[in-house]
């Protein structure tokens, strides 16, 4: 009987033992976890910090890489005329995209997206916007439906085509271009 108390008891202390080592090697791991997390977080800290401007006396202005702006009209670098907007309106994002009266605007898809192209080398073209003897035309190429809505009057682009106006809306699958003639 004193053989089976001394084995209990040896099994009793193994098992405390076992728990108590697991637990110290459990509580090492968390410390070591902890610390590599906060080199990471104190490594972030510098890169994201700007060392550039330390020490520099004009640290406290922003940092600006280039210089917009932005004007309307005649180009003064390039043919004259008019140029034309297409406003990208969807339920993400508003767009702009620029051309002048020379360019031939290519609405297509990519990867589920509508994209707008000034070239249409081997693309997924649904129309393009061209303009001929001073008027812009839109003709879809089949794909998809194209809408043209102006004051509340909306009509499907067949292959004839449609004369744009500023201020027409264009529907092409759920997105909305809102096309504008700039003088």
């Amino acid at each position: 009987m004193l053989y089976l108390l001394i084995g209990v008891a040896a099994f009793i202390l193994l098992v405390v033992t076992g728990v108590l080592i697991s637990n110290r090697n459990r509580i090492k791991k968390d410390e070591q976890y902890q610390a590599e997390l906060k080199a990471r977080s104190q490594s972030l800290d510098v890169m994201l910090s700007n060392p550039r401007n330390k020490g520099q006396p004009d640290a406290d202005k922003p940092y600006q890489p280039y210089k917009v702006s932005y004007t309307e009209g005649k180009r003064e670098d390039g043919p004259g005329g008019q140029m034309f907007r297409l406003v990208e309106k969807n339920e993400r994002l508003d767009k702009a995209y620029l051309f002048s009266q020379e360019e031939t605007a290519y609405i297509g898809g990519q990867k589920g997206e509508l994209v707008v192209w000034k070239n249409s080398d081997g693309k997924d073209i649904y129309c393009k916007i061209a303009c001929r003897q001073g008027l812009y035309y839109i003709r879809p190429t089949g794909r998809v439906s194209v809408k043209v809505t102006r004051k509340r009057k909306q009509a499907v682009v067949d292959q004839k085509g449609v004369c744009l106006k500023s201020g027409d809306s264009i529907q092409i699958c759920s997105t909305e271009l809102l096309f504008e003639i700039l003088k």
